[in-house]
């Protein structure tokens, strides 16, 4: 059974659009407000997840890759971060991040904290990052951010080599069934990650 299947038996109807897709939004809402059914997508994603992402590790390590990332809102959270050479933390202070939150989902202030209160402290993530991309200057700030990121993860690990679409699909298809996670291979694919909020990116062993 796929996993978006699982989450309508274990959240009902009301978390479908009316076409029949799931309603993200709403299943956010609840996820972010309640502990227990957050472990329930958790039981139900995860698997999946762990799954998906290493078929497209090892697809991209077959291509000839030398550095894998992989992109995750709750990186640290899951522990998935002790299983990674380097772990990248894109950052900002707490106020700026619910600002964003407002703003990009148009959500209410209590749902924006709710959702941040979901997460560890950020002091938490940064013991565990290699990098730190301070990202709460403009865009032009947070590119010259990722770029001395990237630059330093080049002089450690080799040449960043952008794959072909078919691995970048392959990602992408496995991360349809984990609702936020994803694996990222390209230059662009990092700036959108950056730009989207408060992330940890990490270089799995190739």
């Amino acid at each position: 059974m796929g996993s978006e299947m699982c989450i309508r038996d274990s959240f009902g109807p009301e978390i479908l659009q009316p076409d029949g897709q799931l309603d993200r939004k709403k299943l956010g809402a609840i996820v972010f407000t309640d502990a227990q059914a957050r472990a329930d997508l958790g039981r139900i994603t995860h698997p999946r997840i762990a799954q998906a992402s290493q078929a497209a590790i090892a697809a991209a390590a077959d291509a000839g890759a030398g550095i894998v990332f992989y992109e995750a809102a709750l990186l640290v959270e899951n522990g998935l971060h002790r299983n990674l050479d380097a772990v990248v933390v894109v950052a900002v202070p707490v106020q700026v991040q619910l600002q964003r939150l407002v703003q990009r989902d148009q959500l209410p202030l209590e749902a924006a904290e709710a959702r941040i209160a979901a997460q560890l402290p950020l002091s938490e993530k940064l013991e565990a990052a290699t990098w730190v991309i301070d990202n709460r200057h403009d865009p032009q700030a947070l590119r010259r951010e990722v770029e001395r990121v990237v630059s330093a993860i080049e002089q450690r690990f080799g040449p960043i080599v952008r794959l072909g679409p078919a691995i970048a699909g392959a990602a992408t298809q496995g991360d349809s069934e984990g609702e936020r996670d994803r694996k990222d291979d390209s230059e662009g694919d990092r700036d959108r990650a950056a730009t989207e909020g408060e992330r940890e990116g990490a270089a799995p062993p190739a």
